[in-house]
């Protein structure tokens, strides 16, 4: 496909950025996977024929447009294509934890109508198959590994190699451009995908992001920290999670950078330290579980060690962050912590896999000033953000040399904020959800008709910095007495055990 030179208004879809991508970076890593202990690299042209084969086969199982197409299963390159090729045929993708139970999983299916679902392995198969009575509308299930199918329906079933060979049976000319026309019929303005969250009484809510939306998020996220094609991401939360599908999908089909996935969750801190991630979004709990274990072993170390160690992290903990915002310090400090660097800090970042990170972002519930403040003191670049999925995550970020304590930094560019007369945070941009799936009363409710979302936090505005703060849910703190009004202009237990360093 032959691409003009104004891209920026051509790319209003994904599918359309991966063409585009493919032309640009087209011998560029795109996605890397451990495989029997060795890295398999797939440059952005070999990604697009993967997309484009597993559409065209999609396309020959009579997935249509609006039909919902699940992806369940850890991160795996074959997942997110999926995820690409559905959304080239004007399908939609609803990610699911591969960890919900199989009640759970009927629960969204059934409420989605998925037709098609594409897994990762034998546990996922025997899941959908256990619950199939209650989900008349999906018809095919696509696995991604090798089954064994003695005891299972295989007219139900089919491998991600099987859709693919269909897609190449039917590669002809006509039928690429048949896709390729599909996708050109893609608006920014579509359903992007569908992402789940907790709604009243248990009750599983969809989240519907557009093309546009999403894209204008990873834009301006992107620019926020100037992200580029040359980042380094290793995709470890879960797939479900608006997280993840902004900094391992959108983000990355934006700049053109490479997405590694881990072989196992168990093999995650080994495979950060081998691939050297430069750009890092993980849950608040990820960063306190590395820096207690990391005192854990300092406090087990020999008498001698322990007291050099200690020292080291005393003054780390003095003078590390104002050397990281490059504030004047003393020389002798200077010189002090960067004999640290040398003995301590840098081991401490190697065995946390962050030897060459860049950027990296914790998320979730409560401050974390204390283990925020451990990393920067070590040189890492550890920031404070905040988002909801129905915001396409991105709400607000520390810029670089600006992170204060109680704080999660400014809106990022094309994000308006509005405190209200109850001191309730309300924000508008393009990331703002189309509105939940088959619920139009809720989505009238967060979302008024200008386009403001209610977040059902209380927020301030810090008049010294000019950076937000939540204060809590709006409906248990109120209107504070100090906060700015600002007039118009979840994810805890990501890992089930402690990592090991």
């Amino acid at each position: 496909m032959t691409l003009g030179a104004d891209t920026h208004s051509f790319a209003d879809t994904f599918p359309k950025l991966l063409l585009i991508q493919a032309v640009r970076r087209g011998s560029r890593p795109a996605m890397r996977m451990k495989q029997h202990w060795r890295w398999r690299t797939w440059t952005w042209e070999q990604a697009l024929e993967e997309v484009r084969s597993f559409a065209v086969g999609l396309c020959q199982l009579k997935v249509q447009r609006d039909d919902r197409v699940a992806i369940i299963g850890r991160n795996r390159p074959r997942l997110y294509w999926a995820i690409c090729a559905a959304q080239s045929l004007g399908a939609i993708p609803v990610p699911l934890d591969p960890d919900s139970s199989a009640d759970e999983m009927a629960v969204v299916l059934a409420h989605a109508g998925a037709k098609v679902a594409v897994v990762e392995g034998e546990e996922e198969v025997d899941k959908l198959l256990s619950i199939s009575e209650r989900l008349p509308m999906l018809g095919m299930i696509v696995h991604d590994g090798p089954l064994n199918q003695s005891d299972r329906e295989p007219a139900r079933l089919k491998s991600f190699e099987d859709v693919q060979k269909l897609g190449r049976e039917a590669g002809t000319r006509p039928a690429a451009l048949a896709w390729e026309r599909e996708i050109g019929k893609g608006r920014g303005s579509d359903v992007s995908v569908i992402l789940y969250v907790p709604g009243a009484a248990g009750r599983p809510r969809g989240v519907m992001l557009s093309h546009g939306g999403l894209i204008a998020t990873a834009r301006n996220a992107n620019a926020f920290d100037r992200i580029g094609e040359r980042e380094i991401v290793v995709a470890g939360l879960p797939m479900a999670w608006a997280g993840d599908h902004l900094v391992s999908y959108a983000q990355s089909l934006v700049a053109g950078y490479c997405v590694a996935c881990a072989q196992s969750p168990q093999t995650l801190f080994a495979d950060l330290r081998r691939i050297g991630v430069s750009y890092l979004v993980a849950p608040l709990v990820f960063y306190d579980n590395l820096s207690k274990l990391a005192m854990g072993r300092i406090d087990g170390a020999d008498f001698i060690r322990r007291r050099v160690l200690r020292y080291y992290l005393e003054v780390a903990a003095r003078w590390g962050e104002k050397i990281l915002n490059r504030e004047r310090v003393p020389r002798r400090a200077w010189l002090i912590y960067q004999c640290g660097d040398m003995l301590v800090y840098g081991g401490l970042r190697n065995r946390f896999g962050f030897s060459r990170i860049r950027v990296a972002y914790a998320v979730g519930e409560g401050p974390g000033n204390e283990t925020v403040r451990f990393f920067r003191s070590l040189g890492i670049n550890l920031k404070q953000l905040y988002g909801r999925t129905e915001a396409s995550l991105w709400i607000a970020a520390q810029p670089d040399r600006e992170v204060h304590a109680g704080t999660v930094g400014r809106p990022l560019p094309g994000v308006e904020v509005w405190i209200d007369d109850n001191g309730e945070l309300l924000i508008r941009s393009r990331g703002v959800f189309a509105g939940y799936y088959k619920d139009p009363d809720t989505s009238a409710e967060i979302k008024t008709p200008e386009g403001w979302m209610h977040t059902g936090d209380a927020g301030i505005i810090d008049s010294k910095t000019g950076h937000l703060k939540i204060a809590g849910r709006a409906k248990d703190v109120g209107r504070p007495e100090d906060a700015t009004r600002f007039a118009p202009k979840h994810i805890e237990n990501l890992f089930k055990s402690h990592p090991t360093l």
